[in-house]
C-alpha cells in the first residue's frame, strides 16, 4: 500500500512550516487527496512536487475559486479561453496573497461579485487581460533600460487599449540562499561561479523578467548558469527548492522568508505591484467598487499587518 504522509511530515521533510504546505495544496503545487476530513500527501504526489515544472505538466484550469484548491499552470491557463463567457464572477490574476485579502473585500461589499482567482504571472496575466480571458491583471514587470515598472510592458501587451493602472504595493526581491549565505553570492555575477545550482521562475512571471533583464544588462548568458532551465511556479516553491539544499540560489520576494527559517536574503531591488482593468470595464460599478476599496484605510489598515509591503503610494492611479 502506498505510503500517505500527513501534512506536518511533508512539511518536515521539505524544513518547511505546517501552513506553508497548506497553501502549496491550496495554489494546486502540491496535490493531495482527502480522505475523511483529512488532507493526506501520497508519495507519488509529493514526488511529483519536487521535479514539478511547467513543461511537464499536461492539463490544468484557468481560474480557482478564493477558498478551493486547485492547479494553476500558466501555459494551459491560456488556452481556456471561453470560460468567461460562462462566469458571472470577476477573475482576477496574479500570486501575491494580498490578492486573497482583496478578493474578500470585493465579495463582501454590497455591490461586489463573486471572485476567481487565476494565478498567472504577470506577462501571461497581461496577455490574458487583452483577450478577455480574465478581468484584472496584477503585473510586476521591470524596464531594465529605463528602470521603470509596469507601464511599458502594458502599453505593448495591450496595444491600443485604454487601461486603469492602480498601484497596489512596493515589495522587495532579492536571493534566497542558505543561512549564513556559504557560498558568498552578492550579485547576478555570482550565478555564474562553479559549484553555484540556480532554480528559476517560469517564464512569464515578474521575478523570471527581472532576472532576464539584468542578465541583459550585464552580458551574462543564462546558458552559463547551471539550473537556469529549471521552471517552479511561485516564490514558495523557490525558497523550498533551496531549503531543501536543491539549489543553493534561487529569486523571489522577502515576505516568503517568514516560512523558511533555514533561509537568508539578499536584497536586489524594490518592485512595484499594479493592478490592471481595461478602462472600458469602468462602466459597470464593480470596477469603482474595487478603485475604492483599494483606496480606502480600512483596507490600508488591514495590509499594513502583513510584514515587507510598502504601503506609501497604495491606491494611487498611475495611469
Amino acid at each position: 500500500m502506498e505510503k500517505l504522509y500527513k501534512p506536518q511530515e511533508i512539511a518536515d521533510q521539505l524544513k518547511i512550516k505546517k501552513h506553508t504546505v497548506y497553501d502549496l495544496i491550496k495554489r494546486g503545487e502540491l496535490q493531495s487527496t482527502k480522505i475523511g476530513k483529512q488532507l493526506r500527501i501520497s508519495e507519488v504526489q509529493l514526488n511529483t512536487y519536487l521535479q514539478l515544472s511547467p513543461s511537464t505538466v499536461a492539463t490544468s484550469s484557468l481560474v480557482n475559486h478564493t477558498s478551493t484548491p486547485s492547479s494553476h499552470y500558466p501555459e494551459n491557463a491560456l488556452l481556456k479561453t471561453e470560460f468567461l463567457k460562462h462566469s458571472s464572477g470577476l477573475i482576477i490574476c496574479g500570486q501575491d496573497p494580498v490578492l486573497d485579502m482583496l478578493c474578500s473585500y470585493i465579495e463582501a461589499h454590497p455591490l461586489g461579485l463573486p471572485t476567481l482567482r487565476s494565478y498567472m504571472g504577470s506577462y501571461n496575466s497581461l496577455y490574458a487581460l487583452y483577450f478577455d480571458k480574465v478581468h484584472l491583471a496584477t503585473t510586476h514587470l521591470w524596464n531594465g533600460t529605463d528602470h521603470s515598472y509596469n507601464l511599458s510592458y502594458i502599453h505593448h501587451l495591450l496595444p491600443g487599449v485604454e487601461t486603469v493602472v492602480i498601484h497596489l504595493f512596493k515589495r522587495m526581491q532579492g536571493f534566497y540562499v542558505q543561512k549564513g549565505n556559504p557560498k558568498l553570492i552578492t550579485g547576478f555575477q555570482d550565478l555564474v561561479k562553479p559549484g553555484i545550482t540556480f532554480v528559476n521562475r517560469e517564464k512569464g512571471s515578474g521575478t523570471r523578467v527581472l532576472l532576464d533583464e539584468h542578465l541583459r544588462l550585464k552580458n551574462i548568458s543564462p546558458l552559463s548558469i547551471v539550473g537556469y532551465e529549471k521552471e517552479v511556479l511561485s516564490h514558495t516553491t523557490c525558497a523550498g527548492q533551496v531549503a531543501m539544499g536543491m539549489a543553493d540560489v534561487a529569486i523571489g520576494h522577502a515576505n516568503v522568508l517568514e516560512q523558511f527559517p533555514t533561509l537568508d536574503f539578499i536584497p536586489i531591488q524594490q518592485e512595484n505591484y499594479d493592478i490592471v482593468f481595461k478602462k472600458s470595464a469602468l462602466k459597470e460599478q464593480v470596477y469603482e467598487v474595487i478603485t475604492q476599496i483599494i483606496q480606502s484605510k480600512t483596507f490600508k489598515n488591514q495590509l499594513s499587518c502583513l510584514s515587507g509591503y510598502d504601503l506609501s503610494k497604495t491606491g494611487t492611479i498611475i495611469h
